[in-house]
């Protein structure tokens, strides 16, 4: 309903609101530019955004001068709202701001306010920064309690539109409150009573990608993610703890890492038979051997020598090798 009075009122403005104790229109300030531009022609610009508080006579004409340019009009749309001007209050314009201009059948101009509305993101972090002189911990984000969404719109220029006032931050229950402002253009614009808590999250590696059973792991198939601290069961596991290792299991992109997802990378898995070394009194022995058990680089684990049968432990040195430490 708001737009269609809005509407009609800037349709319906006589030539007397021009000269309201507003100045709206004020063409008499510059009459000699004025009378200047009378015999310049002026072209229409038919569809228009503007971002201030009014209408400009320059938003809503081409070719107009720099001084002209800048008359009000009237005062702009609601934010995020829009108005047509029809021929009839386009010549109105034109001539009390003497343009040599006269509308034809079907002109019109489509006069847009945008905005964008303010995010929560940007309000919690609001309560936050007026929280933290009083204790609030750096580390916690606030989690905004509401019923339905809070929707204010703003201009798509103003950065910081959000402000508090009796900010309270109880650290037994972690509840915060407090009451906010919305401001734009110098003015207060709306307020409202807000309430949350302080939550708590813990950094945790997961899976970058979709990983198969037994891929090794590489720092780039891992990133890290936020999670709240109350959902993670598990001590946080560094990326230089994964980085390496083999993949028991087919993991989904996104899903958490923990040390009980990998393993050892195997070098040598079970069955395969590789060279084992073995030096005395700098002599070295060579033979082959089968492995007893899966293995990886560093470990000790079990070998049947393949002549004699007998069992000994090795250190794998690499996937083809590995050093004899004693028999078993």
């Amino acid at each position: 309903m708001f737009a269609t009075f809005f509407i009609a009122f800037l349709i319906s403005v006589p030539p007397a609101f021009a000269q309201s104790a507003d100045d709206l229109w004020a063409p008499e300030s510059n009459e000699r530019t004025a009378s200047a531009q009378m015999s310049l022609p002026v072209t229409l610009n038919r569809d228009v955004t503007v971002e201030g508080e009014y209408i400009l006579l320059g938003d809503v004409f081409g070719g107009v001068s720099d001084d002209l340019a800048k008359n009000r009009l009237a005062p702009a749309p609601a934010l995020n709202r829009s108005v047509v001007l029809d021929g009839s209050w386009l010549n109105n314009a034109a001539r009390t701001n003497g343009l040599n201009f006269k509308a034809q059948a079907g002109d019109r101009v489509f006069i847009t306010r945008n905005a964008r509305f303010v995010e929560e993101k940007e309000i919690a972090d609001a309560l936050k920064e007026s929280l933290e002189k009083d204790g609030f911990p750096k580390e916690a984000e606030i989690e905004l309690n509401r019923r339905a969404p809070l929707r204010f719109a703003v201009p798509e220029y103003e950065k910081s539109p959000v402000s508090f006032t009796n900010a309270v931050y109880d650290a037994q229950t972690g509840a915060v409150s407090g009451k906010m402002a919305i401001a734009y253009d110098g003015k207060e614009r709306d307020r409202a009573y807000v309430t949350g808590k302080a939550v708590f999250y813990v950094e945790v590696p997961c899976a970058a990608r979709t990983l198969a059973a037994g891929e090794v792991l590489e720092e780039s198939d891992i990133e890290m993610k936020k999670i709240r601290f109350e959902q993670n069961t598990e001590k946080p596991v560094d990326i230089k703890e994964l980085t390496g290792k083999q993949v028991r299991r087919g993991t989904r992109a996104g899903q958490t890492l923990t040390l009980t997802d990998v393993r050892d990378f195997v070098a040598v898995p079970k069955g395969k038979i590789i060279e084992l070394i073995y030096t005395k009194a700098g002599l070295s022995l060579k033979i082959k051997a089968k492995a007893l058990e899966n293995g990886a680089i560093g470990q000790t684990i079990r070998f049947q020598n393949q002549q004699s049968k007998n069992t000994v432990e090795a250190e794998i040195i690499n996937s083809e090798t590995a050093k004899i430490t004693g028999k078993k």
